[in-house]
């Protein structure tokens, strides 16, 4: 190895030192930032001294540019505070009556909660966060920046945010979600959008994944046009594709029906409700599912078809029909990764629309104690255990949770809360 290639591969090593440095504490950003400048430069100087002109252009560009990515991976987090209290991920903040209480972020977004609204906190990244609307109405402002990453989740939709502002509301018990833009752009999926749906300034989407429909309104309109207006209910076979605006139809703003396969093919009432279903025609699913006879589906359907009908039950509001069908497929396919997932959903219907706490216990339990190799699910299972211990009120149960998730899942999202937890523990 030449003196080069030596001081090349001590550079590394320093680089590799001072990022793990960070990784352990990032309150000490400055000083690797400090260190990082120096490492560079004293590379940078080695390479003048030591090599012809041309390769130490190339050794200096190639120290420089390192160090760019360096410190951009190193980039803190974005941080946020409610009320005064520092959020941390897995947090759930509540307005209860009342209104217009703000989320604000390190990196100038707000997200003002309307009374009556439920949002979690799931995750900071250097450039943005990820958060879920559980209920109610927000008002949302982002900044516009670049390399934004920003994303709210709504039931089962997704918004995707750059720098924008707009309202959401979401109604578990309808399903249904109201997006209002203001300002910007965001992009939406979910139930009845192919890909991705760009929702600009002015215009305002509506959907219902129970009652199957979906509305969308234009702004203001240009002089001589008419606002433009799309409604996609479930079982139209001629979906309107008068935008009022002189441009051809999008895809995502047609009918979810427009190529339904029953159009050239009529299939029957048993495998229809399958195609419905993986549409996100929750309701009409469910419906064509009871035609068809629920218990005859129950006891000779797969176990994936029985959690597609669980899931469609679940979204369009018939818990009851969920709970049975996810308990079938815990019975019939005992033992099956299929049988964790539905306990896993049983556990979310306990925790989220029943407020059972103990049964959300012994279903989210069943996971995180199942012997032999962890399924997938048992991290996000062992962190919402922990949340049902704690609104239980159960504080030995839930650091014991929390002593157990650190150990077994240090980077997880929930750990921020069971660091509260086991912090308790020894106060």
């Amino acid at each position: 190895m030449t003196s080069q290639q030596e001081k090349l591969f001590k550079f590394g090593e320093q680089i590799g030192d001072i990022e793990s440095r960070f990784r352990r504490d990032e309150s000490r950003l400055g000083e690797v930032k400090s260190r990082l400048s120096f490492v560079a430069a004293d590379y940078a100087q080695s390479a003048l001294n030591r090599i012809p002109v041309r390769v130490t252009v190339i050794a200096v560009a190639a120290a420089a540019a390192f160090l760019v990515y360096v410190l951009l991976l190193l980039k803190p987090s974005v941080s946020a505070t409610y009320n005064g209290h520092a959020l941390t991920e897995g947090e759930w903040i509540s307005s209860g009556d009342q209104a217009h209480s703000a989320i604000e972020f390190s990196d100038g977004a707000a997200v003002s909660l309307q009374a009556h609204s439920r949002v979690r906190v799931r995750q900071f990244h250097a450039d943005g966060a990820q958060l879920l609307l559980e209920a109610g109405s927000i008002d949302v402002s982002v900044p516009p920046r670049e390399n934004t990453r920003w994303n709210i989740d709504v039931g089962p939709y997704g918004i995707r945010v750059t720098g924008t502002r707009f309202s959401v509301s979401w109604d578990g018990d309808t399903e249904a979600i109201t997006l209002k833009m203001i300002q910007g752009t965001v992009a939406v999926s979910g139930p009845m959008i192919t890909g991705m749906k760009e929702v600009r300034a002015g215009e305002r989407l509506t959907a219902s994944t129970r009652s199957g429909r979906m509305e969308f309104v234009a702004g203001q309109a240009a002089p001589g046009t008419s606002n433009r207006k799309e409604e996609n209910p479930v079982g139209s076979d001629t979906p309107s594709t008068d935008r009022g605006d002189g441009h051809s139809p999008n895809p995502v703003e047609l009918s979810a029906n427009a190529a339904s396969p029953r159009t050239a093919h009529p299939r029957s009432t048993t495998s229809q409700w399958k195609i419905e279903a993986e549409t996100g025609h929750f309701s009409k699913a469910v419906d064509l599912a009871k035609r068809a006879g629920i218990e005859s589906l129950l006891n000779t359907e797969s176990a994936d078809a029985l959690l597609l009908l669980g899931d469609a039950a679940r979204h369009s509001g018939d818990t009851a029909l969920a709970e049975r069908t996810y308990l079938k497929v815990t019975t019939r396919f005992k033992r099956s990764q299929n049988a964790v997932n539905a306990a896993f959903a049983m556990g979310v219907i306990a925790f989220d629309t029943r407020h059972n706490y103990q049964n959300a216990v012994k279903w989210f339990s069943t996971i995180t104690n199942k012997p032999g190799k962890p399924h997938p699910l048992r991290r996000e299972a062992a962190g919402r255990l922990m949340e049902a211990y704690q609104r239980l009120g159960n504080t030995e149960a839930s650091q014991k949770t929390a002593k157990m998730y650190i150990s077994d899942y240090p980077t997880g999202p929930h750990r921020p809360l069971a660091d509260r937890l086991s912090h308790t523990q020894h106060e």
